[in-house]
């Protein structure tokens, strides 16, 4: 048997001890603290929310009786309204959401996306709709489940950021997460490469990559350790170490063979070999000398904000005095800022000017 030299023994301590701290108990504890909590808030929100809906749909207390749909057709529609929702965000959850997501940050966004979305043009099928019929049963239950997802989705949001600071915060070391994600996406990338490196491997590795440039990003400002003035130092350096996680993507999708993907492999050990010694010279001798900071939220923003403004503007358009008392152009007009706010969110600004014009024109002003 070949006997491991120095180094290598070096690394295999200082993994060790780096996981035995980074998955210790608090981990676990604050874990079970986050599913008691979102659990308990699921079942105090869903089970009265379904009893209620279900009571009115059967009882018909929730709107005038339409002739030809009864009590059992009505809850029926309903129950197959939150079955559809169900189902359409399982599959953008499971299927969509791990092809394109790098980071949870952008998983919870997109897993937002669709009932927030559905939220936002819920008035259009229910115009469409007879009110208080099947559809609209259906359209009920869709919708129902679509602000539960929301507010579900906020509270999971909410508790992860707080939650995972508590459990990192009393027994960790600044640089122990990094070591334990960064072994063990080199030890994915070694294993997924020897053989044909399917393009799903390829899209997987890709994302734990983005996944270690996040997590090098906050780690290395030593936000549990450094004042804010320091960080904000720190934080050039951080964005240079991060860079060069990113830079492994290319390589990685390029690969021909297993002995392509070793280079990437024996970069991903070396940062290891530097994050436990602490040796921050080291993480930046490949660097870039300068990266531009990304920042996320004003991204996020200036891609929302005009779409969920022209939505807004078509909701509450109807109490506006002046435009309230002439019906056809009220209608015309939120008709025209929804669908303008729900193209702009989908597809941009530029989509939703070519599509709004002509229905513009189309719409009856007058």
């Amino acid at each position: 048997m070949e006997q491991m030299s120095h180094g290598d023994e070096e690394r295999i301590r200082g993994v060790l001890f780096a996981s035995l701290r980074f998955h210790g108990a608090d981990v676990g504890n604050t874990r079970v603290v986050r599913n008691i909590v979102l659990g308990g808030s699921i079942l105090l929100m869903a089970i009265p929310s379904l009893v209620a809906g279900i009571h009115d749909a059967a009882t018909g207390t929730d709107g005038p009786p339409v002739a030809g749909v009864g009590a059992s057709d009505r809850v029926a529609n309903l129950i197959a309204g939150l079955v559809i929702g169900c189902i359409a965000n399982a599959v953008i959850s499971r299927r969509l959401l791990p092809a394109i997501a790098f980071s949870w940050e952008h998983r919870m966004i997109g897993a937002l996306s669709l009932p927030a979305l559905s939220l936002a043009a819920q008035q259009i099928p229910y115009s469409l709709v007879i009110a208080h019929g099947k559809w609209w049963y259906i359209c009920n239950g869709y919708f129902g489940l679509s602000a539960f997802l929301v507010i579900v989705l906020i509270i999971d949001f909410a508790l992860e950021a707080p939650l995972r600071w508590l459990s990192e915060s009393g027994r960790t070391r600044p640089y122990d997460r990094l070591v334990v994600l960064t072994v063990s996406a080199a030890a994915h990338v070694h294993e997924l490469t020897r053989g044909r490196l399917v393009p799903q491997h390829s899209r997987r590795l890709c994302r734990m990559l983005e996944q270690l440039a996040r997590a090098a990003e906050y780690d290395l400002t030593l936000p549990r350790r450094a004042p804010l003035r320091i960080r904000r130092t720190l934080r050039g350096e951080a964005l240079r170490v991060a860079a060069v996680y990113r830079a492994h993507h290319r390589p990685l999708v390029l690969a021909r063979n297993a002995h392509d993907a070793d280079a990437v492999v024996a970069s991903l050990l070396t940062a290891v070999d530097a994050l436990i010694r602490e040796d921050r010279a080291a993480l930046l001798a490949n660097a870039p000398d300068e990266v531009t900071p990304r920042n996320l939220a004003r991204r996020i923003a200036a891609r929302t904000l005009p779409g969920s403004a022209l939505i807004l503007s078509g909701v509450f358009l109807p109490f506006v005095p002046a435009v309230a008392q002439q019906e056809a152009v009220a209608s015309s007009l939120r008709w025209t800022l929804v669908v303008a706010g729900v193209l702009t969110l989908v597809a941009g600004s530029d989509v939703a000017s070519r599509v709004t014009g002509p229905l513009d024109k189309a719409l009856p002003w007058k």
